[in-house]
């Protein structure tokens, strides 16, 4: 085969595979933005593959600081298509600067579909558009080889860091602004939907929760030791079971502080710890490997009056709780870290986490976040509206006294 049909040959699989990639990392940015934003939205294709979907795009890998991944996977593929497209009309030329730095480009894809790949078997889930991902990136990866300039290696650093270089990198950088100016879009229009939705229905909302609820057998807590911000005699008592790792805890959370802020004398907020982790909770598989040590860490802070400091801290850095970021959070919350980390190292904390636990179990907690007003129980992470609307229904039942 001649050398330009060998190489037309090669450019075209590149520029064919990398318009597919380009396809694959459109669907990935929009479902990472419907599961980020809890909207069903396309993610009911990847379910219909496979039961764990594409949520691993939105997990603790899913995003490098506010850009996706699969944002960053499609301004790369966008990026290889654009320039395999002008590297195919120059096909004819013995040396082409353009297809060095797309056998750089290709490398770079392959490396990080194999780290992408480690990190979801790190996570336990995978998903099928990302494995799509990976075979597209193999594929081009060895089309860009296959088409590369006479003497392999040769000239590669010259031809990626002068003008070729040059015009991929502006080629990406747009394609990559694109890509989060869209996702933004996305999310910013999924959450005015969601404002909108929630004004319009949360009386309704509030009130099927509210019989939901009444229709539940009405728990009694003894409530000495637990946490609590509110005085003790409030008309309005709310048991908060959380993992600190868990979104939507963080979102029932800063649901009932705001609450609680707006009514501080009537209402009396506790917690209690259900961390979704086998390590301390045997009732559960691991779902979040550092909800152990994170509760045992909240656990050492009430010892030092600092619960509710910590706690805070800790739902605002979900992605940093490991023992040296506890420890730095537990220095935020002004802990004293000697005494903390002897907390931290001994049976106590791990004590109290256990009585949680145990309580958890009795009151019959299927997960997190539940919540408990007056003894009467619902599970799920409520938004301030409709949190508001339940309990002015279950008040309008006659069930509660609130301000």
């Amino acid at each position: 085969m001649a050398p330009h049909s060998r190489r037309f040959l090669a450019l075209l699989v590149l520029v064919v595979f990398a318009g597919l990639g380009v396809l694959d990392g459109v669907y990935l940015t929009l479902a990472h933005v419907d599961y980020a934003t809890g909207v069903e939205g396309v993610t009911g294709v990847c379910h219909s593959l496979t039961s764990a979907g594409c949520s691993v795009t939105a997990g603790r890998f899913g995003a490098i600081g506010p850009v996706p991944v699969a944002t960053i996977g499609f301004a790369g593929s966008l990026s290889m298509a654009v320039l395999g497209l002008a590297a195919l009309r120059r096909r004819r030329l013995e040396r082409d600067p353009l297809r060095s730095v797309l056998l750089v480009m290709a490398g770079v894809a392959a490396l990080a579909s194999a780290v992408m790949g480690t990190l979801s078997f790190i996570e336990g889930s995978f998903c099928p558009f990302c494995g799509v991902w990976y075979v597209l990136n193999l594929v081009i990866s060895f089309a860009a080889w296959w088409a590369r300039n006479p003497g392999g290696w040769e000239g590669l650093v010259d031809d990626a860091t002068g003008g070729a270089g040059f015009a991929a990198a502006l080629v990406f950088g747009s394609a990559l602004a694109a890509g989060v100016f869209v996702h933004h879009q996305r999310r910013d229009a999924n959450l005015e939907a969601q404002r909108v939705e929630l004004l319009e229905h949360a009386s309704e909302f509030g009130e099927q929760l509210a019989d939901e609820m009444l229709a539940g057998p009405r728990q009694q807590f003894d409530l000495t030791g637990f946490p609590r911000r509110g005085p003790e005699t409030a008309d309005l008592q709310i048991v908060e079971f959380g993992d600190l790792e868990c979104p939507h805890c963080l979102t029932l959370f800063d649901t009932i502080e705001a609450f609680a802020r707006e009514h501080p004398n009537r209402v009396a907020v506790y917690f209690a710890h259900f961390p979704l982790d086998s390590e301390c909770n045997p009732e559960v598989d691991e779902v979040h490997r550092h909800a152990c040590e994170a509760a045992w860490a909240a656990a050492c802070a009430q010892e030092q009056g600092k619960f509710w400091e910590f706690v805070t801290f800790a739902f605002g850095n979900q992605t940093r709780l490991d023992d040296a970021d506890l420890r730095e959070h537990a220095q935020q919350a002004g802990l004293e870290l000697e005494t903390f980390d002897a907390c931290f190292a001994g049976p106590q904390a791990r004590a109290r986490v256990a009585q949680d636990i145990v309580l958890a179990e009795r009151v019959g907690l299927s997960g997190t976040p539940t919540f408990f007003i007056n003894g009467y129980g619902q599970t799920g992470a409520l938004p301030a509206p409709i949190f508001a609307a339940l309990i002015e229904a279950l008040e309008a039942r006659g069930s509660l006294q609130v301000p």
